[in-house]
């Protein structure tokens, strides 16, 4: 909390620690409260946390930046996850431990009802972001294009079996015995648009094509969440385009005044000066050094000083950086008149 870094880029796959490391000075476990910091994540973030989190202050995160796989919204998973009887389906046992965890209940093992007991009329949507989020995320979105590929695929390792392979048996027609890998022919070749429009399909390493959102996370005082899609990562978009990024739509920190903060060690070098790295310091750590005579520098962070024109004459002084362009003004003056 220290540090000058307003960005830190955090390589965790889950935010529960950096909810806990946040929530250190409301434990008084640190003295230090928590500064406004703009933090990166990674792709594929599990923003699940523990049911004691839930009335946890989540402002922290207010103004976060992350990278998802690319989703869309599937029409019709939120009434299916609303009206889903998810907790007494047997064959769901998955479910029943995250049931618990989110609303801490304990699930009917008996007869016996206490206040702790699941019931199973606990509604998702009532649950904070940060333990459950009824929009369909990369995860889900993921998943569901995996059991829809898996599906077209079977459908057309069944049509090919019909057509081609099919043995007369008692007077019924049967199937072959299917092997499981005979179904990788059929998966890497398929192309398809999904319920949403978007197309399904492999490339020749039998990678799933597909890019990265870039989300914004809003927080709200209630503990709410919002994640606002406010770019993309195109690895197959020609390079000018491959990464877009509307600044405008982006909600930072309250305390940068809604600007786009800086992260540097440095102030950043005039022109006059060149930068030299601090010794045993990250890279963005330089002293701005002033140019020796007879050299220039004209943009700002330049690395190094350029050696002036044979005409032209640079002073010591960055303040008096003017002159040379005065004299080359007058100079071409003279020249027409």
């Amino acid at each position: 909390m220290n540090s000058k870094a307003n960005t830190v880029i955090v390589y965790e796959q889950n935010v529960l620690l950096l909810r806990v490391l946040l929530y250190l000075p409301y434990m008084e476990e640190v003295l230090t409260m928590p500064k406004a910091k703009v933090w990166i994540l990674v792709s594929e973030l599990d923003l699940a946390s523990f049911v004691f989190q839930k009335g946890w202050d989540m402002q922290g995160l207010h103004g976060a930046l992350s990278f998802a796989a690319y989703s869309n919204e599937v029409p019709g998973f939120q009434a299916f996850l609303q009206n889903r009887n998810h907790l007494f389906i047997k064959e769901d046992l998955f479910v029943r431990e995250v049931w618990e965890q989110a609303f801490g209940c304990d699930y009917p093992t008996s007869s016996v009802i206490t206040d702790s007991t699941c019931t199973g009329e606990e509604r998702l949507e009532s649950l904070p972001a940060t333990l459950f989020e009824i929009s369909m995320t990369g995860h889900s979105y993921s998943i569901y294009n995996s059991v829809s590929a898996i599906g077209y695929a079977l459908h057309d390792m069944q049509s090919s079996l019909q057509k081609y392979r099919m043995l007369k048996k008692g007077g019924k027609l049967h199937l072959q015995n299917q092997q499981p890998w005979k179904l990788h022919y059929y998966l890497k070749r398929i192309s398809f648009n999904n319920s949403v429009g978007d197309v399904i399909s492999f490339d020749m390493n039998g990678k799933l094509l597909v890019g990265f959102d870039i989300i914004n996370w809003i927080t709200f005082p209630n503990q709410s969440l919002h994640r606002r899609k406010v770019g993309k990562l195109d690895p197959w978009a020609p390079k000018e385009k491959m990464l877009m990024i509307n600044d405008d739509a982006i909600t930072w920190q309250s305390s940068t005044n809604l600007t786009i903060p800086t992260s540097l060690c440095s102030d950043r070098c005039h022109p006059g000066y060149f930068k030299r790295k601090q010794k045993e310091k990250p890279p963005c750590c330089y002293d701005c050094i002033i140019c020796p005579e007879g050299k220039w520098s004209g943009k700002i962070d330049a690395e190094y000083c350029s050696g002036c024109p044979e005409d032209q004459y640079h002073p010591l002084s960055p303040e008096l950086s003017f002159i040379p362009n005065l004299l080359v003004f007058w100079k071409l003056l003279k020249i027409k008149i």
